[in-house]
């Protein structure tokens, strides 16, 4: 039974983020988890309802007194042997339950930001606030392991903006049971009788009373609308500190006629379809859950822009700023009635996001990892041939990932050595472990085994030479979830034997965006390697590609086929492979002729795969690229280093020039390393000596300086 505190949490009714909470103890509770609340004053229907599926409500003091707060939080966590803290906070002020976690040595920490201001009526204490919480904010984020916010700017607003940029913070959507909420016609007309407001223009609004929600901006919107639409009834719905003030608003505004004032409601999905239009000028939100209800019940919804965009589920939903007059934003209202009948918004994709049965899944994974759900399976295929000094070093980075939930298929490519006995050994050990063995067909062959083989949703290939880092899986699953990616990209360093470190080889393009070849082209030719990249399964089953057997150089006839065919992709730019720089391996091969056999016959694969998809002219330059780099400029500084008078440097000169008689006009060739300027200049001119003299230099220069660690974008 794994025990989580989470916290704080009102009287269960109290709003959005009671709401969530509740949400997520029905979501979890009955798996074999116990998740008591923290509360500062006891309500004891919320209690009673806890306590009868076995968590308990503990009240602690409330922030005014810090200190007795953090020694009672303390207490709590010592005697309740928690293995997890989950603090839902609106202002960083509120870090006490975190520093008290950390001293108390909770591994797993989690903070969720549900706001995107301080909300306080008065000016002064609210300049006092902000000032506290930006000094809070410059710490708290030190006393938490796990970061999340319900939306974007939430995050931004309680933590740094390099952890919400990172793979470290992850947007958990306040989502509802959208279907409860779904339009009703004999509802509606059941509603307006009850309230007398049959025939009417009606403009709802469901929110606390308070400085936050801008009652008092609304009502001027509304006596604007007023002057325009005679037959506009306001309906509003909820209590708080600022109620009275804003009734004597209404007042003196003469609207008090056409405003109702429900007080706090506990039927709001009844409500939503006696409405014409939602409006909701606040100052400042996390995200809404109000917005998403109306929006599901099929309203138009005019928002303020200081709303994230993220609230935006259907067509329908527009944002105004607080700025603009309140003329302009009744035109708005006015105009959003009349755009369509009530059941015609269409819902966008993000609104899957809002879910309250995929949420329910999503909140799971904050009880076991990090934005993973336990049940992804992942598949890792390691062919293995002859590699028998390297391979425990392999395995074990793979076993001792975080991630658990993992398919490891090694797949013995009939190597003569102790591999095939080392491998079972493996199997025998961990029961993750999956052997094939076949007979030798090269490296390609044995990666389409794997493929055959797997089975979960996502794949990651490693040569059983090289190892990873122990977070690989766990880091680029939560990009492919967070952002539904095909692939996600990252980035390798090379080793060599001895330990130094080579170079880092980087994609080049934007990261932490989902990208395809169509918004950014050089996609194809930024990264030919098959192992830097995670992939959903489903891709390779939906494309039919496989690897050619038999040849060198799978990677290069395959990947830059499947990245122009992958809708999403994201680039981690992050070193999360290490791939062993070694004599003996294919990339080192002396075997100048299966080099250029198979080289030139790779890249005349994908040329032919884009004639054939009619992609050739618009990734023409791209291309040329690949085409310049892999089968020309790469090969040709192999063979200068180990033979100047090869004939294989002629051959691949001509292959290149015969594709691509203008490809040293090709504008990405301008965008290499400097180092790599000064030996295309060399090679152009055949200055073959010059080529070797500057290869030695600089490695005497690294072996000097034990500079290793250079950056290189797919070059």
């Amino acid at each position: 039974m794994r025990r989580v505190l989470a916290g704080v949490i009102g009287d269960g009714k109290a709003g959005g983020v009671d709401k969530y909470l509740l949400n997520y103890w029905e979501s979890v509770s009955e798996d074999g988890v116990q998740i008591d609340f923290l509360t500062n004053k006891i309500d004891e229907g919320l209690k009673e309802r806890l306590e009868a599926r076995g968590s308990r409500l503990l009240e602690i003091a409330s922030l005014r007194n810090p200190v007795r707060q953090y020694r009672q939080v303390r207490k709590i966590l010592r005697l309740g042997h928690y293995d997890a803290v989950y603090f839902n906070i609106s202002t960083a002020i509120e870090c006490v339950g975190a520093i008290a976690a950390k001293r108390e040595g909770i591994e797993k920490r989690m903070i969720h930001s549900h706001s995107g201001g301080n909300n306080c009526e008065s000016s002064l204490k609210r300049m006092v606030y902000d000032f506290l919480h930006h000094v809070c904010r410059l710490f708290l984020y030190r006393y938490a392991t796990h970061y999340y916010g319900c939306s974007q700017k939430a995050g931004e607003w309680l933590f740094p903006k390099r952890i919400v940029r990172s793979g470290r913070f992850q947007v958990v959507y306040n989502a509802v049971e959208r279907a409860r909420f779904a339009y009703d016609e004999e509802v509606r007309q059941e509603v307006r009788k009850e309230l007398a407001i049959e025939g009417r223009f009606v403009i709802g609004n469901i929110a606390a009373f308070c400085y936050q929600k801008n009652h008092m901006f609304l009502l001027d919107i509304f006596a604007e609308v007023l002057k325009k639409r005679e037959d506009a009834i306001l309906l509003l719905a909820g209590e708080g500190p600022c109620f009275e003030e804003v009734k004597k608003k209404a007042g003196e505004l003469h609207i008090d006629g056409s405003a109702l004032f429900l007080g706090r409601r506990e039927d709001a999905g009844r409500l939503y379809q006696a409405m014409d239009v939602f409006l909701l000028p606040s100052r400042f939100e996390g995200l809404p859950i109000v917005g998403v209800e109306a929006q599901s019940a099929g309203l138009p919804c005019i928002l303020s822009d200081s709303i994230t965009k993220e609230a935006a589920i259907t067509k329908r939903c527009k944002f105004l700023s607080l700025k603009a007059e309140p003329s302009l934003w009744a035109d708005a209202v006015i105009q959003a009635q009349e755009e369509g009948p009530r059941g015609s918004a269409q819902f966008l994709k993000i609104a899957d996001h809002y879910d309250l049965a995929r949420q329910r899944e999503q909140l799971k994974t904050l009880v076991y990892r990090e934005g993973v759900s336990p049940m992804e399976l992942v598949s890792i295929v390691v062919p293995v041939y002859k590699v028998e000094e390297y391979l425990d070093k392999c395995i074990k980075s793979i076993r001792q990932q975080t991630y658990r939930d993992l398919e490891i298929i090694l797949v013995d490519d009939g190597s003569p050595d102790r591999c095939k006995e080392m491998c079972d050994g493996y199997a025998a050990e961990d029961e993750r472990i999956q052997v094939i063995h076949k007979e030798n067909g090269g490296l390609g062959d044995a990666r389409n085994a794997g493929i055959r083989k797997a089975s979960g949703k996502y794949l990651l290939f490693v040569d059983s030479d090289d190892w990873i880092h122990e977070a690989l899986i766990e880091r680029t699953v939560e990009t492919a979830e967070k952002h539904e990616a095909d692939i996600v990209l990252f980035d390798y360093i090379g080793v060599e034997e001895s330990g130094k470190q080579g170079d880092v080889f980087s994609a080049g393009v934007p990261s932490r965006h989902v990208l395809s070849a169509k918004k950014e082209p050089r996609l194809i030719m930024c990264s030919c390697s098959a192992v830097n990249k995670l992939y959903r399964r489903e891709l390779w089953q939906r494309t039919g590609l496989l690897f050619p057997k038999g040849r060198y150089y799978e990677d290069l006839g395959t990947i830059p086929k499947l990245m122009g065919l992958a809708e999403r992709i994201v680039y981690r730019e992050e070193v999360l492979y290490y791939y062993l720089l070694r004599g003996g391996s294919i990339m080192h091969s002396k075997d100048f002729q299966k080099n250029y056999e198979d080289r030139t016959a790779a890249a005349d694969q994908v040329l032919r795969f884009y004639r054939e998809h009619g992609l050739w002219e618009k990734y023409e330059r791209e291309l040329e690229y690949m085409v310049f780099e892999n089968a020309y400029f790469v090969p040709s500084k192999e063979i200068v280093l180990n033979d100047r008078k090869s004939p294989y440097l002629a051959r691949f000169r001509a292959y290149a020039y015969r594709r691509f008689p203008n490809l040293e006009k090709n504008p990405y060739i301008k965008e290499m390393s400097c180092k790599d300027r000064i030996l295309w200049l060399f090679l152009k001119r055949r200055m073959y000596g010059a080529m070797v003299f500057l290869s030695y230099a600089r490695r005497a220069k690294d072996s000097l300086t034990g500079r290793f660690w250079r950056k290189k974008a797919w070059n």
